[in-house]
């Protein structure tokens, strides 16, 4: 979509009657004035449904916006937009990342489509890939983020208390300056 402006009727009306391209170069130009549209296909095979996070990236390209269109349980279109120019109180998930939470229904087959606006990125990107994660990949990056606080915190708490005994002990006035600016990290 060179003008970015394509609606989504529009692309439906293309997709029903095959004005699809399907990109078979290893090579290609983007511009990052122009809209890239996805159409994804989606079967659930699972007895029970699936919970998961939906990631479309390129080469760790980070999108103004990245916009999500999938039918409710009516037909209707709704649509769910993350990307870097979206603040993130209006984000499906709080995350940096380009993340949506999907529910993929048993015996199902069914088309999403993802709208990808101006990227911002230093080289021509090469690959464009979407993922789907189970949903306890966001629950275990935050366990791990949790963990590497706590380590961090419990390193300059131990610096803190340890600058505490110097003061106590030396009665050195030099040792403030480093409670203080130690202090204020733990505290901010």
């Amino acid at each position: 979509d060179p003008s970015g402006l394509m609606p989504l009727d529009s692309i439906l009306q293309a997709a029903g009657h095959g004005q699809f391209d399907i990109n078979q170069s290893d090579r290609w130009e983007l511009d990052p004035s122009s809209a890239y549209w996805i159409r994804i296909r989606i079967r659930g095979e699972e007895p029970d449904p699936q919970e998961v996070l939906l990631i479309p990236n390129m080469d760790h390209t980070l999108w103004d916006q990245v916009i999500l269109y999938q039918r409710d349980k009516y037909g209707i279109w709704l649509s769910d937009t993350t990307g870097q120019s979206v603040d993130p109180s209006n984000k499906p998930l709080n995350d940096w990342r380009d993340f949506f939470p999907l529910t993929i229904s048993p015996q199902t087959d069914e088309s999403l489509f993802i709208q990808l606006k101006g990227f911002q990125h230093t080289k021509q990107p090469s690959s464009i890939c979407v993922s789907f994660v189970p949903e306890s990949y966001l629950s275990g990056f935050t366990a791990n983020s949790q963990r590497n606080l706590f380590i961090f915190l419990g390193i300059v708490i131990s610096q803190f208390v340890f600058f505490l005994l110097l003061f106590f002990a030396t009665k050195e006035q030099v040792y403030l300056p480093y409670l203080v600016y130690i202090g204020g990290i733990i505290l901010f």
